[in-house]
């Protein structure tokens, strides 16, 4: 299990795949902040409506603005390209 934060975790999950000798590859995000009480955890309202990620923004708007903001946009973009590069 690692929680150094994303993107960092996974860049070094890819840097290290060939020297783990790991069957799965457990990234744990806010969860470790959670329960060392480092943040607070979101109301149950929120987990109930799929809006978790609101009340983190809310939070910590320095810190996550741009995760919420642009990069799913980003992404949306990679994956039609892909799609599109599949289709030829």
């Amino acid at each position: 299990m690692l929680g150094i934060g994303m993107p960092r975790q996974e860049h070094w999950i890819l840097d290290n795949l060939d020297r783990l000798s790991a069957n799965a590859i457990l990234t744990a995000g806010a969860a470790m902040d959670y329960v060392a009480g480092a943040v607070p955890t979101p109301p149950r309202w929120a987990g109930q409506f799929g809006l978790e990620w609101l009340f983190r923004l809310l939070a910590e708007p320095q810190r996550l603005w741009r995760r919420y903001s642009i990069e799913p946009w980003l992404i949306l973009r990679l994956f039609a390209t892909e799609l599109l590069v599949k289709e030829r």
